[in-house]
Formats: structure tokens, sequence, C-alpha cells
């Protein structure tokens, strides 16, 4: 009797688990010392808490907002040429502070920027080269930027 009602437990857990899945696929997000955290790959050559220190960023939760913009910005080893595009539209909806971090990170000379060319293309952005290296893991706290990313799909794929 305890063994069926044992399993009947792990059934209906992983029922719910795969409900959860189904309904946000994309929800990427871990438990770490009982807070939710979204775990981002960024340059292992970057210390964020010394840049921050040095040079501090006048927006809400700065750290996050930085980890947002450098987890956007994608780095392919086979072609360091490309540029990730920024939609200024997109980036609003989930932090407003977007446009003050690209100009930061790029003032720290961490990106390179491509301003927007009128009717052709967007703001476009990629590492400065002394940052094509390994990347690192760091988490991302906000909880509304969190929910903010995973609506809007910007949750990255921590897998590659």
């Amino acid at each position: 009797m305890y063994l069926m009602e044992k399993n009947k437990k792990q059934l209906d857990d992983n029922l719910l688990l795969i409900n959860k899945q189904r309904k946000n696929p994309t929800d990427k997000t871990i438990i770490l010392d009982n807070q939710k955290v979204l775990p981002v790959k960024i340059p292992s050559n970057i210390d964020l808490e010394m840049l921050l220190q040095e040079h501090p960023l006048d927006i809400p939760y700065p750290k996050d907002n930085i980890l947002f913009m450098l987890s956007v910005i994608q780095f392919d080893n086979k072609s360091p040429n490309n540029y990730t595009l920024i939609f200024s539209s997109r980036m609003q909806a989930i932090s407003r502070g977007y446009n003050q971090v690209l100009l930061w990170l790029q003032a720290r000379g961490i990106l390179e920027i491509k301003n927007y060319e009128y009717k052709t293309m967007p703001r476009r952005c990629r590492f400065e080269p002394q940052y094509h290296i390994r990347f690192k893991t760091e988490y991302i706290k906000k909880t509304t930027l969190i929910n903010k990313m995973v609506r809007y799909k910007f949750a990255p794929d921590n897998d590659k």
C-alpha cells in the first residue's frame, strides 16, 4: 500500500513538472539559496564587481541589467564578425535602462556598437576581440527582470 502511494506521488510530481514545461518551455530558472535565479553566460575575463565599484552605473539593479545585456550579445567562435541585432522596442520592454547599459559597456571597452542606419539596419553589437574567450556562469537575481526575460523569450540557452 505504501509503495502505491509513493509511486502515485512521484507520478503526480512528474505530471506537474511536465505541465510546467508545456506552459513555459523557455523557463530556464533555477533555485539557488532559496531564490529564483537565471543563469547566464558571460566572458570569463569580465569582473563586474570591480567595474561597478570603479565606474558606478546609475540605474536600478545595475549588475542584473548588465548581465541581461551581456547574455543577449551572442558570440560565435566560427564567425566572430557577426553582430547581434538590438531592437529597442524589445529591449525597453525588458529593461528600461538598456541604452545606458550598452553605452556603459562600450565606454569600458567590452562591446563594439554600430549605430542605427536609417531604414536599413538596427543597432548592432558584438564583443571586443579580447572578450572572445571562454564563458563563465553568472546569475541574474532580480525576479521581475527574470520574469520579463522568460516572458519575452530572452532566457539564454546555456547548453551551448
